[in-house]
């Protein structure tokens, strides 16, 4: 872009003061404010007058005319804080406490962020537009302080409908602005895009090790992050309104790249891949040449840097490419695109009745008419006369059934091959070969036709000291596209550097987590490890895997497998170490993401405007907005978008891996897929689930579902934003013993969410236990049940399920009260003459006073006579009996016991 454009994007960026929420009515002039700010970086406040009318109607509720000058309709933000969440319409707790603050001290510290920045020199008006983009909130933030710093990231840009922040409102008149107005005719010059990859979850799921699914999903979070950075540097980041990038860690990268520094940097955050696939933004752009282009060059600069990154895995290697090799990457991704212009005034109709016309009939009728009845009733009534930017849910919904439909078609690239295919996929020509056990000898040729490979895959020794087994173990032939997931690691080293990298673990490792803290304690582990050197992997703690298959398999030396055997029998011989053999994967997805995204979900008018506005209405006009959905905004879209940001780079990083102990394979929003040990299984579970809506306190702790929540989480550092108390998630959790092949593993954990997205109303788990011995337990429930039973609703379900195989693990280990996992057995026994599928109505009585009766036998203290004894049994035969009652059917709840008893047992 021209850099006239990134000068009106400065103007419209700075076109309200950034401190306008503290001074409005109080006695200086917004404007004038804006001016004298924006004048000391060298930006002149002009011509943007139309982008601040369409920003301000995408974003604004409505109110009668001469709202503006009615006392009654005016909020002081500093005398009457208020600031909603723009998808639950509830008040942020502890705003009251901004209540008498001097605006000065506002003042005062957004002076300082604009003199810090005033203070550099740019290349263009386009580095200075993206260090002001990226820094100015941080800045003010930090120059402000405290509860008030962190309340300035939330403070309104309209304090009578206080849903959207000034930085929000900014960031969207900034992105329309190549708008204007000629002779009194509103010229949008904007368009909608959504852009994402096909075939995304197909290229994370062709996984046999844990390190496949970990590239994976970090390969597809960079190759979309690679279109959004196109967007960004042609049109401005802030043109990009899903996903949040701002404080994004690649987003950080590429600023620091551009010279820019940033303030608080995510750059180091890139242990795990958190862009999502699905990138929405306004493009200011209407030319649909123009915007084809657009869409090809996006397509081809994502099939580009997947051969980047396959090339410069090859040349790490030292391997030569082979034919077809390009055409294998090129061919497994396809990008969808969807522009669609903004309409304009033809014959002195207005662009938001044109656009109701002719996108009307393709979405629901019902919705169409009560936007109509009320831009008609605004236009009669109302302070403002709608524009363009009133219908941004209605151009939103068409792209979003267009880009659907696209998806829907299934396109794909032919690729024609013959041969054999590849281990991991099974679809594409195998290119890279190590030889197997046995086959040290045979010529390449010969192996190649007795494989059926292809004239030209690379074949390695088992002995190549580069293409080690963690990259190709013997026997195992890949194409071009799992060959470069396995070496991505060492792109991303040379292109991020180590530092940003995680080593991602076996799934050993994940198992033996807390085995392995412990046992890192002792000197003789670290003399177990040195033996292997860099090839040391924890499934080597097992002895049933020191053979010698199990050392030629992985390139070990079996010369020293009696000395191993020797030093791991001292490294555990008298340590009350625990090894298990189970682990769990767990997959997280957001329920109903489609309806958020398109506003269906959106609070009522009424629960978005200040209280006192929504009071002062008169009743005629209130009738009209009433029982009426707020339309989707780009506030709304921003907040999700910031939701799912905080919730993926923050919430889900800490509790994985930081409050857990697991392994985080993606989380890229709405989703999230985690390893972990079976001990932190249902905390994790809870935690996860609470942090997603909110329920949650700043610890990232205690869950509470029967709290109140806004949808504000308040940390040390700042105020955290979540989808709300009115979104819910479902997840699906494999347990598996750690041998179970991966692709056995993701496909139960797979049909697990898909079990629990089943349920009415969804918000509910399934798990899944793949036993040793091929039995296979599922057990299937809701996140919490309103039946009056605080354990239930509190810490919800999983809660309980964790306190079952805790008193179920206690009396294992005799070490407090607990209950033997007899009274599991017994109940099975007793009840397995009904029918499993069936929850009886008339069984409730009989469970209750069976469940009492096993309890009492099956009841372990370490003291003779515990006095706890009656209490815990009454209180466990209450809890059992409420979730009976929820169970849906007998064998789901025996399934429960069946499960709490498997992980009390595990070591």
């Amino acid at each position: 872009m021209s850099v006239e454009t990134f000068s009106r994007k400065l103007a419209a960026y700075l076109h309200d003061p950034v401190d306008k929420p503290f001074i409005l009515m109080q006695g200086i002039s917004h404007e004038r404010r804006a001016s004298e700010l924006s004048e000391r970086l060298g930006v002149r406040i002009e011509g943007v007058e139309a982008a601040d009318h369409i920003a301000s109607a995408m974003e604004r509720a409505f109110l009668p005319k001469g709202a503006s000058r009615n006392q009654a309709m005016q909020v002081k933000f500093l005398e009457d804080p208020c600031i909603k969440h723009p998808l639950s319409g509830r008040e942020l707790e502890g705003a009251e406490c901004i209540k008498g603050v001097d605006k000065k001290r506002f003042i005062d510290a957004a002076d300082k962020a604009i003199e810090e920045l005033a203070g550099k020199e740019y290349e263009d008006e386009k580095t200075r537009f993206l260090d002001l983009w990226r820094n100015l909130k941080p800045k003010v933030v930090k120059h402000c302080g405290g509860f008030e710093g962190k309340l300035w990231a939330l403070a309104p840009a309209d304090t009578r409908m206080p849903d959207h922040s000034i930085f929000e409102h900014s960031k969207i008149a900034s992105a329309c602005s190549r708008s204007g107005y000629a002779d009194s005719l509103l010229l949008s010059n904007c368009s909608l895009m959504l852009f994402s990859i096909g075939g995304a979850q197909r290229f994370i799921a062709e996984a046999r090790k844990a390190q496949d699914l970990f590239w994976g999903s970090y390969l597809l979070s960079f190759l979309n992050w690679k279109a959004i950075e196109r967007i960004s540097d042609l049109y401005g980041p802030d043109c990009v309104i899903f996903p949040d990038i701002h404080g994004q860690p690649f987003a950080d990268i590429w600023l620091a790249r551009l010279g820019i520094e940033v303030e608080n940097s995510a750059a180091g955050e890139l242990t795990a891949p958190s862009i999502p696939n699905r990138t929405l933004a306004i493009i200011p752009e209407k030319d649909e040449e123009e915007l084809r282009n657009l869409g090809c060059d996006l397509d081809a600069l994502v099939k580009k840097a997947l051969c980047d990154i396959g090339n410069t895995v090859l040349e790490e290697f030292g391997i030569q490419e082979p034919p077809g090799f390009r055409e294998q990457l090129k061919k497994s991704l396809n990008a969808y695109w969807v522009f669609l212009p903004w309409f304009k005034d033809d014959d002195e109709s207005k662009a938001w009745q044109v656009a109701i016309d002719s996108l009307g009939k393709y979405l629901d009728p019902e919705s169409i008419e009560a936007m109509r009845s009320v831009l008609g009733f605004a236009e009669k009534e109302g302070e403002y006369s709608p524009n363009i930017g009133n219908v941004y849910s209605l151009l939103y919904s068409f792209c979003e059934k267009t880009a659907g439909s696209l998806k829907n078609m299934n396109y794909f690239e032919q690729l024609t091959e013959q041969g054999r295919k590849c281990s991991l996929c099974g679809e594409r020509n195998v290119l890279f070969y190590k030889k197997g056990l046995g086959e040290e000898a045979l010529e390449d040729d010969r192996l190649r036709r007795s494989k059926l490979f292809n004239g030209d895959a690379v074949i390695f020794d088992v002995e190549n000291s580069q293409v080690t087994p963690k990259f190709l173990q013997p026997g195992e032939g890949l194409c071009a596209v799992c060959f470069s997931k396995r070496g991505a690691e060492r792109y991303f080293r040379r292109e991020l550097g180590k530092q940003a990298i995680v080593e991602f673990p076996s799934i050993a490792e994940v198992t033996l987590r807390k085995a392995i803290n412990i046992l890192h304690e002792e000197n003789a582990y670290q003399e177990y490890t040195s033996l292997f050197g860099d090839d040391y992997d924890p499934q080597l703690l097992y002895e049933e895997n020191l053979t010698e298959r199990f050392f030629e398999k992985n390139g070990l030396d079996v010369g020293m497998l009696e000395t191993a055997k020797n030093a791991l029998e001292k490294l555990l011989r008298g340590k009350k170490v625990k090894t298990p053999k189970y682990y769990a994967v767990v997959k997280l997805d957001g329920d109903d993401m489609g309806k958020w995204l398109s506003g269906e979900l959106a609070p009522l008018y009424g629960e978005i405007y200040h209280p006192r506005v929504w009071q002062t209405l008169d009743a005629e006009f209130k009738a009209q907005l009433e029982r009426k959905k707020r339309p989707l905004t780009p506030a709304m879209h921003a907040t999700i978008s910031s939701a799912l940001k905080d919730y993926s780079q923050v919430m889900v990083k800490e509790l994985v891996t930081v409050k857990h102990d697991g392994y985080l394979i993606y989380a890229g929003g709405d989703d999230a897929l985690a390893l972990v040990n079976l001990d932190d299984l249902f905390d994790l579970m809870t935690r996860l689930r609470g942090a997603f809506s909110g329920h949650i306190d700043g610890s990232l702790e205690k869950v509470d579902f029967s709290a109140c929540v806004s949808g504000f989480v308040e940390r040390d550092e700042r105020i955290l934003l979540t989808m709300g108390p009115g979104a819910t998630a479902s997840m699906g959790v494999c347990i598996s013993h750690y041998r179970t092949p991966l692709s056995m593993v993701m496909e139960a954990v797979r049909e697990a969410e898909e079990k629990a997205k089943s349920l009415p109303g969804k918000n509910a788990f399934s798990i899944t236990v793949l036993k040793g011995s091929g039995e296979r337990m599922e057990t299937t429930w809701k996140w919490f049940y309103q039946d009056g039973v605080d354990i239930l609703r509190k810490g919800g379900t999983a809660a309980m399920l964790k306190e079952l195989a805790d008193a179920l693990k206690g009396a294992e280990s005799k070490s407090e009260a607990g209950f033997s996992d007899r009274f599991v057995y017994k109940f099975k026994e007793t009840f397995q003459r009904f029918n499993p599928e069936e929850r009886i109505p008339h069984l409730d009585e009989m469970i209750a006073s069976e469940t009492r009766r096993l309890l009492k036998r099956s009841f372990i203290s370490r003291k003779k006579d515990d006095v706890r004894r009656d209490a815990l049994i009454e209180g466990w035969t209450a809890g059992l009996k409420s979730l009976y009652l929820n169970a849906g059917s007998l064998g789901n709840f025996i399934s429960m016991l069946e499960t709490a008893a498997f992980i009390a047992r595990e070591p």
